[in-house]
């Protein structure tokens, strides 16, 4: 380990086994900034509406309202105090299902396309 150069000559000898066992060609192609063509992401954004829910672990969930009218019918109102796991929404139909609620906490908005629940205290949704 002294001996830089020797330390250099085994990575090297270990990194050309390892390019021969598991190597394989390129399969995209290196392009150069002048090479590259415009590209417009708002035309490749397809534009529908949809509702983000922010999820106690962090993560956003996007929801659209084809899915919540899907869930029956809200069996809750704004201000009800609501704790994790209470029936929220009741199933109508043959395609939806009874809903309930993710997290604790107060019922900010509810209306034909779901409810929205506000987390009290420190956010945990316990």
């Amino acid at each position: 380990l002294r001996d830089r150069g020797k330390v250099l000559s085994l990575i090297a000898g270990e990194l050309s086994s390892v390019s021969k066992k598991y190597g394989a060609p390129r399969k995209t192609g290196i392009v150069e900034e002048h090479e590259v063509l415009s590209f417009d992401d708002q035309s490749q954004t397809p534009d529908y509406p949809v509702h983000l829910v922010f999820t106690k672990e962090g993560y956003f969930k996007k929801i659209t309202p084809q899915s919540l009218r899907m869930s029956g019918e809200q069996k809750v109102k704004e201000g009800d105090a609501v704790t994790r796991g209470s029936l929220i929404a009741e199933a109508q139909g043959a395609v939806s299902a009874n809903v309930h609620a993710s997290v604790s906490g107060t019922v900010e908005k509810s209306d034909a396309r779901g409810a929205l629940i506000r987390v009290a205290g420190g956010g945990d949704g316990e």
